[in-house]
């Protein structure tokens, strides 16, 4: 989805990318009359319109979803992170090195 998401940015800024994917929809006249009045709303051609609010929302369900498929090589790079010693940031060290305000 990260690939679709990026996909769309870059397709709304240069407008240029070949799309040769269709997706064919059956709705009601209702639906159809509302989908093409908010296109017109927002200056957009119902095919552009449909594209950014599928995309949107299929990135939005993505990413709400828990569970997530990895190869088993990207599992053992999450795992070796995982189990790596933690390094604390700098700043933090720098901070717990300064004398407290709070103990004189």
């Amino acid at each position: 989805w990260l690939f679709t998401y990026a996909d769309q940015a870059y397709t709304k800024r240069m407008r240029t990318v070949t799309k040769n994917a269709r997706l064919a929809l059956r709705m009601t006249d209702s639906q159809k009359a509302s989908v093409e009045l908010a296109a017109q709303v927002l200056g957009q051609t119902v095919t552009e319109f449909a594209v950014e609010t599928l995309t949107d929302q299929a990135a939005t369900v993505l990413a709400d979803q828990p569970v997530f498929s990895v190869t088993a090589a990207e599992w053992d790079q999450f795992m070796a992170a995982l189990e790596a010693p933690a390094e604390p940031p700098q700043g933090l060290v720098d901070l717990f090195a300064r004398p407290s305000i709070f103990m004189p």
